[in-house]
Order: structure tokens, then sequence, then C-alpha cells
């Protein structure tokens, strides 16, 4: 599922954004767990205070040059434009981080968890004290070995579960019992992929079933896999590694264009009088502040960015692989494509989903009619007036268009693939193999109780595979009415 360097290098990605405070969310690699504390949350708000100021700003000065000086043919209202409209569209990115980053913690907890929890299991050393208990079991005939043990199985489940914080039901017995008629009488030799003997359990058995089958619903099902030889695994982090590449470079830009174009007039700068203007140290002084809210801005988006990459590709292998009856390349036992087994996993997968999309569905929404409206802007914007546009600001506009557009392609394109991928594995299990009729009911119910995974507000804007040429279609389409309609005008 993962590979090995997955773990630290989520940790590491979520550095730089931590470090400037504009996100709260920690990882601790050791537990698998997403957090956030009392300190980040406050830093978050405090960075939120810092970037919605220069937005405030940046929005009256480029209402300034609209109003008295010289509207869209002065030379840095295309400029002030754009920045404008980004650190507004920042600004309500991190409200959203402050009030929905405790949830998101704990929602990517989970998944990360749930994944990690298919990978085979470390072998894990047993106690004194159950194999004292588990000797009990060898004493006396193979018809007196469970009765003479039985003062000591409340004993036993109890260790198990401070040891390995199991759910161990008080009835282990009765429940034992059942799974081993059960397996009798309809002449199954498994039991969530471990074996069931037909006849009086043996001490390792009686461990085995006693500790596995209170925890079958969250069972390591992987049986050959290897971290080193993980594709998904190692796709994920050649993307996690790229994406913090770029979101560790293209803030330097903005520095950039400060030092080319000081007198921009969303530059703090541009207050003071020209004798401080052209001071030195105000000048290479100041070029700190564009560093941190440049760096601020696309480090808020990445943190979001990447956890959703995280759920993605962690939901890809199952759903295209493990769940898809029939599916090539599979790394889990068959029992889990199983009537016993498969709603329990499906209905965990789905219950993660939902409460992602709970959250997550509006900002994809929002973003997505954000990043058309600037691709529109910046498109139109070049053609238009590419005769008083200076060189360095069209090359700016371009590349933040092509940009966005690429990487909301890409995320576009996953997400419908998603979707598809989702439809097609409830249509495979009409394929499973069933043992009995009861069986065959069952899943045929679940089935059909069932709903594609879908990514998106319900109702509002879901992504499905026709989304991206929608979306290019859009582009093309609204960039040429924009030229068209303000050309006449």
């Amino acid at each position: 599922m993962y590979s090995r360097y997955f773990l630290p290098l989520i940790q590491l990605a979520l550095l730089p954004s931590l470090l400037l405070g504009v996100n709260g969310i920690y990882f601790n690699r050791r537990r698998k767990i997403f957090y956030t504390t009392k300190f980040s949350r406050f830093r978050v708000i405090l960075s939120t205070i810092t970037i919605l100021f220069f937005a405030t700003f940046f929005c009256g000065r480029t209402l300034e040059i609209f109003l008295y000086k010289g509207g869209s043919k002065n030379e840095y209202f295309h400029v002030s434009f754009a920045f404008s409209f980004i650190f507004t569209t920042c600004s309500g990115l991190l409200f959203f981080t402050i009030v929905f980053q405790t949830r998101i913690a704990q929602v990517m907890t989970q998944v990360v968890r749930y994944c990690i929890n298919f990978e085979p299991p470390l072998k894990k050393r047993i106690s004194g004290k159950v194999q004292f208990s588990l000797a009990l079991f060898s004493k006396g005939r193979k018809t007196r070995r469970v009765r003479d043990a039985l003062p000591s199985i409340f004993f036993f489940t109890g260790t198990i579960q401070r040891k390995y914080q199991c759910h161990v039901i008080p009835n282990i017995w009765f429940d034992f019992v059942t799974c081993t008629l059960l397996a009798k009488k309809s002449k199954e030799t498994e039991l969530n992929g471990i074996p069931i003997p037909l006849s009086c359990p043996a001490p390792e058995t009686f461990f085995q079933v006693v500790y596995v089958a209170p925890k079958r619903f969250h069972g390591k099902w992987m049986v050959n896999y290897d971290p080193s030889k993980s594709m998904p695994g190692i796709i994920l982090d050649v993307i996690i590694a790229l994406n913090c590449m770029c979101f560790s470079t293209i803030p330097w830009f903005t520095r950039l264009h400060y030092l080319i174009y000081p007198k921009t007039p969303i530059f703090l700068t541009t207050l003071l009088p020209p004798r401080l203007q052209n001071d030195p140290r105000i000048y290479w002084g100041y070029a700190l502040v564009p560093t941190y809210y440049a760096f601020a801005v696309w480090q808020n988006i990445w943190p979001l960015a990447l956890l959703a990459l995280v759920y993605i590709f962690s939901s890809i292998p199952l759903l295209f692989f493990e769940f898809c009856v029939g599916a090539n390349h599979q790394k889990t036992k068959e029992s889990l494509r199983s009537a016993w087994n498969l709603p329990i996993e499906y209905r965990c997968v789905e219950l993660m989903h939902r409460k992602l999309v709970l959250i997550a569905g509006y900002v994809i929404m929002a973003g997505h009619v954000v990043v058309s409206e600037f691709i529109l802007f910046a498109n139109a914007t070049v053609i238009l007036d590419k005769g008083g546009m200076g060189m360095r600001v069209k090359i700016l506009l371009l590349l933040w268009s092509a940009v966005g557009q690429t990487i909301w392609i890409f995320g576009l394109e996953i997400c419908g693939r998603f979707h598809e991928q989702a439809k097609k594995t409830l249509k495979s299990w009409k394929n499973m193999k069933f043992r009995t009729k009861e069986q065959k009911l069952y899943m045929n119910r679940f089935r059909r109780s069932c709903r594609p995974l879908k990514i998106g507000k319900e109702g509002l804007f879901i992504i499905t595979i026709l989304t991206v040429l929608k979306f290019m279609k859009a582009i093309i389409k609204g960039t040429f009415r924009a030229v068209l309609t303000i050309g006449r005008v």
C-alpha cells in the first residue's frame, strides 16, 4: 500500500507549512497519527490575520488604480488584480483550515491506519502470562483441554486486550463454538483467511481465533506485499517529492517580481516618500516581506493538496484491485473478496470517504470556480492587452495560467477515473463465487444498496470522467467569448 519512505516523507512535507504557521496539522510517523495542538491552531489564526491584511491592502490599491489611475490601461493594474484575487482566495482557504483542521486530521488518521492495517503484520512477541495461559490448553486429554482451561479464558482474553488493544467479547467460548459449527455446516475451511480445523482445536489455533476473530473486520489481508516494489506507493512518493520541490521554488518568482518592479502599488514601500523608497536598506529589507507571504500562500495550498493525494492514492489500490473481483495484480487473500468480509471492508472505506467528502465537497466546488475564473482572466488579459503590457508581466500571467490549468486537469482526471473505477468495482461483484444461496442473496442486496464513491458535493458538483473535457471546453470557449465581448466594448 505504502512504501517504506512514505511516513517520513509526509512528516517532512508538512514541515515548511508548520514553520510558516499556515498549517496546524502535525504527523507522528511512529504512532501514525495526524493531530493538532493548541499552539499550532493559534499560529494558524495569526497567519490568517496577516494574509487577510495583505489581501485587504492589495484590493484597496487595485481599486484605487481602477478608479483614479487609468483603470485597466495602467501597466500595474493586471498584476495587482491577480495578487488581490489570489490572496482573497487564500484568506478563505485559511478560514476553512481554522474550522475543519481537527476533523481533517481525524479522517486522515483513519485512512492511513486503515491502509497500513492491510499490510502484512509484524510478528509480536507473546508475554509470559499469555504463554502460561496457552500452556493450559495442552494439559489433559483432547476432550478435556478446553473444559479444563475455561477458568483461564477470561484472564487470557484480558491479557490480550491490554497488550494488543483488541476488543475481545466476554463470551469468547460461545463465539468460538459458533464459528466452528458454522464452518462444519457450510464446509468452510477458513475464517477470514485463518484455517479452522474441524476437530478439537490446538492451542495455537484457539489463540488465532480468539485474537483475530474480534478484529476480523480489520484483518491483515496482504500476503505477497513488498514495500520496495509497491507501485502505488512509489508513484505517491514521487508525486509528493516533485510537489514539494514545486511549492518550494515557485514562491521565489514573487520575490523576483518585487526586485524587478519595486514600484508596483501592491507593495507597502510605495506608500513611503521617494527618498526612502530608493534607500537600499529599505529596498532589500522589504524583500523579506514578499518572500514570506508568497511562501505562506503556496504552503497553505500544499497541505490540503497533500492530504488529498494521500487519500486518493490510498483508495486507488483498494478500488482498482483488492475490492474488484477478477482484477489482476491482487496482493490480498482471496477470502477478502467473499460475502463474509468484503461488505465490512467496503463499508469502512465508504464511511471514511463520506467523512472526507463532507468536509471537502464545498472546497472542491469553490476551487473549480476560482481556478476557472483565474485562467480565463489571465488568458483574456494577455490576448487583449498584448500591446500595452510588459513582456515580464505576460510571462508571469501565462505561467500562472499554465500551471493552474495543468494541476487542475491532472486532479480532475484522477478524480474522474476514481469515480469510474468505483462503478466497475460494484459491477464486478456479480462475478463473485458463493458457497450457499444465502451468501449470493445477501451479496446481491448489499451490491444494490451501494452507490459508487463520488468526489465533490452531491447535487451540486460531482467529478466524473467527462469533467476534464468539459473543463477544457469551457476554458477555450470562455476565453474566446471574453475576447470577443470585451473587444467590442
